[in-house]
């Protein structure tokens, strides 16, 4: 090994010089860094988040596990258990219902805004839900935007009584423009095709009776059946019947009425019979609208005594 001779001038007091053959190895400073010739890594670290934990529950393996028919169970009985709601805005709102002569402020629809993209046999026009139109409203009335309409058709005319026009909802429109001959709604509930030449008035409020069932009375209030909303051969069930009792007798939204053909009193002829079962879904000033729950007679004709079964909580 050579020693390494010191120099004598200042400048080569810090400078080792070896001499030919020597076998000293460099000695890298300690503080100088290392030069790094890898590029830098430009990606993003992505840290994934960390696995669900396991719901603890009381549990074991020795526990039996609930079989596939006890799940099942479990669903349906949260279906039956459902909160009671004996009538809904919907069920409301398009049952329709007598004018009992009054005169109601109709508009006048005037048809759908949108153009057809392609050629019409017929100039009439309909709107779905979501559609536009236009409606003419009545002389010194006024809509604003936001108002809701109940879009319906007049059907016919009781020919007995005074009870007026037979009115048939068909939508709920919502007013989105005015203008100055004019307002623009948008159909936001159907029940029926909405076409040009209907009618349309302020959509009358509903008052949710809430979650409670009627209550069983005995001898309840009695009337008559005055007919049906749209003429049937045959009754069915959900279709909708009028009766002469209305607000001003107690009748309200939810009370339930029976449909029966009294006994004839005389010998060799049939008991009292049950032929239908109806809960009023819309009430006036001296007539109701009942939706049919339950038929066990085909014929519902006019004039057949209905009496009140189950009332509804004041």
């Amino acid at each position: 090994m050579a020693t390494a001779r010191p120099g004598t001038t200042p400048a080569a007091a810090d400078t080792v010089r070896a001499a030919p053959g020597d076998t000293v190895a460099a000695i890298v400073p300690l503080d100088t860094a290392a030069i790094d010739t890898i590029p830098a890594d430009t990606a993003q670290l992505i840290v994934e988040p960390p696995p669900p934990t396991v719901a603890e529950s009381r549990e074991t393996i020795f526990d039996r596990r609930r079989t596939n028919q006890q799940v099942v169970q479990d669903v349906l009985r949260a279906y039956v258990h459902q909160p009671y709601r004996p009538l809904r805005a919907g069920e409301f709102y398009a049952a329709g219902f007598l004018s009992e002569d009054e005169r109601l402020p109709w508009g006048r629809v005037l048809g759908a805004t949108a153009v057809s993209a392609i050629p019409r046999l017929s100039d009439r026009t309909s709107a779905t839900t979501f559609q536009e139109i236009s409606i003419r409203p009545p002389r010194n009335a006024s809509y604003h935007v936001g108002d809701s309409l109940l879009v319906a058709r007049i059907d016919r005319i009781l020919d007995f009584g005074r009870w007026g026009d037979v009115v048939v909802p068909t939508g709920i429109a919502r007013v989105t423009s005015i203008q100055e001959e004019q307002v623009l709604a948008v159909v936001v509930a159907q029940f029926d095709r909405v076409h040009e030449n209907e009618l349309a008035m302020p959509l009358e409020p509903f008052r949710d009776p809430g979650q409670v069932r009627p209550t069983p009375v005995e001898r309840g209030l009695t009337g008559k059946l005055l007919g049906a909303r749209d003429p049937h051969s045959i009754a069915g069930a959900q279709q909708y019947f009028f009766i002469d009792k209305g607000r001003r007798d107690g009748v309200t939204l939810g009370d339930v009425f029976e449909a029966y053909r009294p006994a004839q009193g005389y010998a060799g002829t049939a008991s009292e019979e049950v032929r239908a079962v109806l809960m009023i879904v819309h009430t006036r000033e001296r007539s109701a609208t009942g939706l049919l729950l339950q038929i066990s007679h085909p014929s519902l004709d006019r004039g057949l005594p209905v009496r009140l079964i189950k009332k509804m909580p004041s």
